[in-house]
């Protein structure tokens, strides 16, 4: 049996959330994002599994290259982080692999530099050297895949969408 199975059937670690969870770690590239509680046992054992892992596989965790963002935390949590994980707390708003993270609606002072991002890219483009065909297979395998990695991390405002639209048909 896994170390981590056993911990879950033993309840050693908080539920995230009272309902089931069908996202319980996220993956990507070299980084791993794990959610817990702000509790001392929880960090704890987050600690304890990080280093089996190591030891296991030869993939050191290096904690103190690691960042925490706590979600709606109280002072007390707050302490009890900085008290018991070794590494960098920081707050939202902040930047991930390119993608804005906020616990909120993105508002539209920190959605606009997506929009410009966006935008930025048509001026490299020789639109008068492309067929339309061209342009349409440009702007849906650029523009749409930057907004569609945009949306799998945040729900843009209606606003930014219809911007990012018309940006899309006016190339086209």
């Amino acid at each position: 049996m896994l170390f981590g199975e056993k911990a879950s059937e033993e309840e050693l670690l908080q539920p995230l959330s009272g309902r089931a969870l069908q996202h319980h770690i996220s993956l990507y590239a070299n980084d791993v994002v794990i959610f817990l509680q702000p509790s001392i046992n929880d960090i704890r054992l987050t600690l304890d599994f990080l280093q089996l892992f190591g030891e296991a596989s030869g993939l050191k965790t290096k904690v103190q290259k690691s960042t925490v963002l706590p979600i709606h935390c109280t002072a007390e949590h707050l302490t009890t982080l900085q008290t018991h994980l070794p590494c960098h707390i920081f707050e939202f708003p902040c930047t991930y692999l390119g993608v804005p993270l906020w616990p909120y609606k993105l508002t539209k002072t920190q959605v606009q530099p997506i929009i410009e991002k966006i935008a930025d890219r048509l001026p490299g483009w020789k639109t008068d050297l492309l067929t339309k065909a061209g342009r349409s297979i440009l702007v849906q395998f650029v523009l749409t895949s930057m907004v569609i990695y945009l949306l799998l991390a945040q729900d843009l405002p209606t606003k930014a969408l219809e911007a990012i639209d018309k940006i899309r048909r006016g190339f086209i």
